[in-house]
């Protein structure tokens, strides 16, 4: 299944049209804790210039436990960077995608923000926080009269994470 959902990005982004504005690539590792989950992160950001202090971003990455548990999060948003010209550009970022949990797939979204320390013309290093909340499940319940009165309720729950990860930026 991983495999397949890989091969299908990469095809993504080959066929893309956005692959002419392909911008940069991040390697990512870092620690992931919540839910029942925690332990080393490792992961992948693609980045494309879609005009001045934004970038639109493919982002996957894997965490494994000692409990043979893994959580893997295949997402697609923005950052937004204050300022691109300086050697310090922090930035605020969300994506939203799915994740890979116990073999089934749920919706996923994470928030965080960060900095990229420009090291050359053509690299940076890459400090990363977010926060990511996924949906594990989720029900709702109507009933309606014979008037068209209608009540229900709505229940879910969700399974939630915060991941610190540090990566270097290479640009093209």
């Amino acid at each position: 299944m991983i495999r397949a959902l890989l091969s299908l990005a990469a095809c993504f982004l080959a066929s893309s049209a956005a692959f002419a504005q392909f911008s940069e690539v991040t390697p990512l590792i870092g620690y992931q804790q919540g839910g029942s989950v925690d332990g080393a992160t490792f992961g992948l950001m693609a980045s494309f210039d879609r005009g001045r202090s934004r970038k639109l971003d493919l982002l996957a990455s894997h965490q494994s436990s000692r409990d043979d548990d893994s959580v893997d999060y295949f997402q697609i948003g923005g950052r937004y960077l204050f300022h691109p010209e300086q050697r310090v550009d922090p930035y605020i970022g969300a994506t939203a995608g799915g994740a890979y949990i116990s073999d089934r797939i749920f919706f996923s979204l994470s928030l965080g923000g960060g900095a990229d320390v420009t090291l050359t013309r053509k690299s940076a290093i890459r400090f990363d926080a977010r926060f990511h909340s996924t949906l594990s499940s989720a029900g709702i319940a109507l009933q309606c009269d014979s008037s068209g009165t209608c009540a229900g309720n709505a229940s879910g729950s969700s399974f939630n994470q915060f991941t610190l990860a540090t990566g270097i930026v290479f640009h093209f």
